[in-house]
């Protein structure tokens, strides 16, 4: 029998992009596995629908190219207003490749930041169900190698 992605287990994640389509692909692959999923389009939408949510997001698949706020003040937000919440990067940009050391000092600085990786877009639905399963045990081990 295939493993079930988060062990069956389901979340809450806040999709952030200021492309339909993405949102629309990226949703449907954590949907058909089980996953609730709120769509935002941009930061400001994402930090409006964080601070009137009734039930804390999980994890915020977070792009970081967008017009509007910035990454920075988002992620100032989230830490606020739901300190539980894990955040995903989601790129295009080639240049953008944090070494894991990266995230790593990241997540020690600025008092525990919500940052836990980054997905590169496009993405298949293999690659992003392991990449969300592989941030969350290292969170949750707090271990970086």
């Amino acid at each position: 029998m295939a493993k079930k992605f988060l062990d069956g287990k389901k979340l809450k994640f806040m999709l952030v992009d200021d492309d339909k389509i993405i949102r629309e692909i990226i949703g449907e692959m954590l949907r058909l596995n089980g996953q609730e999923i709120i769509e935002a389009v941009d930061g400001n939408d994402c930090i409006n629908k964080i601070k009137t949510s009734d039930k804390d997001t999980d994890i915020i698949l977070l792009d970081i190219r967008m017009p509007g706020i910035k990454v920075p003040e988002i992620l100032k937000e989230v830490k606020n207003n739901s300190p539980k919440t894990s955040v995903i990067y989601l790129t295009s940009v080639k240049a953008f490749e944090p070494s894991e050391d990266d995230i790593k000092q990241g997540w020690k600085v600025e008092l525990e930041s919500p940052v836990i990786g980054y997905i590169e877009k496009p993405v298949n639905k293999n690659e992003l169900l392991q990449k969300i399963e592989k941030f969350l045990k290292k969170k949750e081990n707090k271990t970086w190698q």
